[in-house]
């Protein structure tokens, strides 16, 4: 049973320089027998099939990677598709309840919040960025969230704080639903 689901959508430039965040990330976790279901997405339809049948499986963690937009709306697919909150919510519906969404999206944490407002049910909590992040420095964080969280068991917020110190503080914000506690 997979334990992470990890849906990346890159960008041209990303598909050019062969970074692909999840991907390598997936990698590091399986190297610590941390289970993980990867998919790669470039369009909505794709992404709604990643969602089904990544979620077949009884999984904590949801980790989206893709370029966030800088008003925190949103993320972008590899297709150019935005996917606001609202549509999030959508593909989604109920499939999150009791799962931790984690983005890796560039200022994502300023606005998802907004999901809560759409179904205050959504999931768990949200882990995102509050600011541009860099490719290496996520992937370090990242590592380090999903090892303690996975493998020394600590509350998501004590995971975030990790995060925060190993790039600076304030980056990465956990956001509650606030109906559940961790």
């Amino acid at each position: 049973m997979a334990k992470v689901l990890m849906i990346e959508s890159r960008n041209a430039n990303d598909v050019f320089h062969r970074k692909a965040e999840a991907e390598t990330l997936s990698t590091v976790l399986q190297l610590g027998d941390i289970k993980v279901k990867y998919s790669e997405v470039g369009t909505l339809e794709y992404l709604i099939r990643a969602i089904k049948r990544g979620l077949t499986d009884p999984v904590k963690y949801v980790h989206f990677s893709a370029h966030g937009l800088e008003e925190g709306t949103g993320f972008v697919l590899t297709n150019g598709d935005v996917i606001k909150w609202d549509l999030l919510q959508q593909i989604v519906q109920e499939r999150l309840k009791n799962k931790y969404l984690i983005f890796s999206s560039c200022f994502v944490a300023n606005g998802v919040k907004k999901i809560f407002s759409i179904d205050p049910t959504f999931c768990r909590a949200i882990v995102a960025p509050t600011r541009a992040i860099y490719w290496d420095e996520g992937l370090i964080a990242y590592s380090a969230f999903y090892h303690r969280a996975l493998t020394v068991t600590e509350k998501t917020t004590k995971s975030v704080k990790i995060m925060n110190s190993i790039t600076q503080p304030g980056t990465f914000k956990c956001i509650y639903n606030r109906t559940v506690k961790d």
